[in-house]
């Protein structure tokens, strides 16, 4: 209740404080007076920016506003999920950590001596580093090649473990048992283990019937939602990013709208897959900003929650859908900075962090990124930035500058070049990198 209290109050200062910014915008003369914000003899540009720290500080305040906002409703999808399907958990026999063995195939490694298995932590932290040459569990020698793993892997096939089952199955689609790629017999494993529920079958069945397998399998999108149903119920969150990312395409993949359903599994691959999976999470918050920005159905528009999670996603490098992520992004920032500033102000500007992310989106094969960059270069080239004198009315054969850092102000002189990078330009497009 108290929490709820304090979002009512934040919210209410928030209204109060946008309100009499818009007022101070609309009628310069009055210049907020009345709260106290400036004062009637400050000069026009000192006001204007005044407002501008004023209503960056109001921006602050909304966006943790909607973050605790969106942290309730995150919190309320993930306890409505697991009322229905508890992850299941299980002590790895090395660090006897609780494991949440579903939600990934990373998240644990099987031994092909005895089939039994430890966490991903363990595996990665001993045999990556030839730390283990026994099993230790079983005490048995590690297969010192592949003949002899896959040796072994059949063995445990045919004593029904499923995770033996989904490995021989991959092989057998790689061509790695077995002297050319067998799909029938792949094809045959994935199924024995996805009759067990074994999520990482389950997904490979999924990919086979999306695509299709001359010959083997029949292309259908409804089977290959089913199986990924199945695996996102077990808690997969490979399985819940995929089914948001079809959800969110499903004209592209022959499915009816669904957008709740799209917005569940993109929170919950979003909220599971954070710590340990930064390509799946990447994906997740890529569809959460997609439909914060277009406001579809069970999301309402919110540009600030869309920058924040396609924010995310593009942090670390791992965003996806070919450059769509980082098109999106620069489009977020565009709104989010029209929506706090009445003007492209120095130091308060997200154009050159735009055009930051706007060609890494065309480097990634977002081809439509190529006319706004070049709409916002145009925009800007034979002017100055800083006293927007023309090229025309510069000295005959003075050559623009241009900054070094975004690539998109130019400048009359250095003296002007100086000015701007001083009055807050070097704040902008530092903020590129943040």
């Amino acid at each position: 209740m108290d929490t709820q209290l304090a979002l009512k109050k934040l919210r209410e200062e928030i209204d109060v404080g946008m309100q009499a910014i818009k007022l101070s915008i609309d009628n310069p003369l009055m210049a907020s007076i009345s709260d106290g914000l400036f004062s009637p003899l400050e000069g026009t540009y000192e006001r204007i920016i005044r407002q501008a720290e004023h209503q960056k500080k109001l921006g602050e305040k909304e966006m943790n506003y909607e973050l605790e906002r969106e942290k309730e409703r995150v919190k309320s999808v993930v306890r409505e999920y697991e009322e229905f399907h508890t992850p299941v958990l299980e002590s790895c026999p090395i660090c006897l950590e609780d494991i949440h063995i579903h939600s990934s195939a990373a998240a644990c490694a099987f031994f092909s001596c005895c089939g039994n298995w430890w966490c991903g932590e363990c595996c990665a932290n001993n045999v990556a580093d030839e730390k283990v040459s026994i099993c230790p569990l079983c005490r048995a020698a590690l297969p010192s090649n592949k003949e002899l793993y896959n040796k072994r892997l059949l063995v445990c096939v045919e004593r029904g473990l499923k995770w033996a089952q989904f490995q021989a199955g991959f092989k057998y689609e790689s061509g790695e048992i077995g002297r050319q790629p067998n799909m029938k017999k792949a094809v045959q494993h994935y199924k024995l283990s996805a009759e067990q529920n074994h999520p990482p079958g389950l997904l490979n069945l999924a990919r086979l019937y999306s695509d299709g397998v001359p010959g083997v399998i029949k292309r259908s999108t409804m089977k290959a939602m089913g199986y990924l149903q199945k695996a996102a119920d077990l808690g997969n969150f490979h399985a819940q990013a995929n089914i948001a990312r079809m959800l969110y395409q499903f004209e592209q993949c022959g499915l009816d709208a669904d957008y709740p359903k799209a917005v569940k599994y993109a929170t919950l691959a979003s909220h599971y897959a954070t710590a340990t999976d930064k390509t799946t999470a990447a994906e997740a918050n890529s569809i959460l900003g997609f439909l914060f920005l277009d406001g579809n159905h069970e999301l309402y528009s919110s540009v600030n929650l869309a920058t924040h999670y396609l924010g995310l996603a593009v942090k670390n490098g791992t965003a996806s859908y070919d450059g769509l992520t980082e098109f999106k992004y620069s489009e977020a920032l565009v709104q989010q900075n029209e929506n706090l500033y009445p003007y492209h102000l120095t130091g308060f500007n997200a154009m050159p962090r735009v055009m930051f992310w706007l060609r890494k989106s065309l480097t990634a094969g977002q081809s439509a990124a190529k006319n706004v960059i070049n709409n916002l270069e145009s925009r800007e080239k034979g002017k100055c930035s800083a006293c927007n004198a023309s090229e025309d009315e510069a000295a005959a054969g003075k050559k623009f500058l241009r900054c070094g850092r975004c690539k998109l102000y130019h400048y009359c002189s250095k003296e002007c070049q100086m000015e701007a990078w001083n009055a807050g330009h070097k704040l902008d497009c530092k903020s590129v990198y943040c």
